[in-house]
């Protein structure tokens, strides 16, 4: 099993050959999305952030958004720590709270950000160019921080 740093260490030197790969293949604004995903992914939006992890600490006083999810899922289970299932889960949970942040505000005529369910499924519908590389950002550094610690379930 790889400590954080591994983790850290990992994403910072897998991310520019990466950027490269996905502008080699595909095109630059697409090698954009997919490079900012994945380090969004390995630094921020962690398999491990259902522990007092680094990447729970990067949140700093945000990290209570994720108490609910620290208490829901447990680590290395098949929720936090399968493929697609894990980034899924973690992805929609933030989507989640962004929406709750939302419409409450929205109570009080605070209109910051407005972000509602249809509005997600709308973009997801439109843009499913750019939906594509985000998804597979946040889950090949999923996918990388599970190989470094020799965890799949099979």
């Amino acid at each position: 099993m790889s400590s954080g740093e591994e983790h850290e260490k990992a994403v910072k030197i897998l991310a520019t050959p990466l950027f490269f790969l996905v502008i080699f293949f595909f095109n630059f604004e697409i090698a954009v999305l997919f490079i900012i995903s994945f380090i969004v992914g390995g630094i921020w939006l962690s398999p491990d952030l259902d522990t007092q992890s680094k990447p729970l600490k990067r949140w700093g006083g945000l990290k209570i958004i994720w108490f609910p999810y620290r208490t829901l899922i447990k680590h290395r289970s098949i929720l936090s720590h399968f493929p697609i299932i894990g980034s899924l889960i973690r992805i929609t949970y933030i989507l989640g709270i962004l929406v709750s942040i939302s419409m409450t505000l929205s109570i009080f005529n605070i209109n910051i950000i407005e972000i509602n369910p249809g509005i997600i499924l709308n973009f997801i519908q439109s843009h499913p160019d750019k939906i594509i590389p985000i998804g597979l950002g946040v889950e090949i550094s999923a996918i990388i921080h599970l190989l470094q610690d020799n965890y799949f379930y099979i």
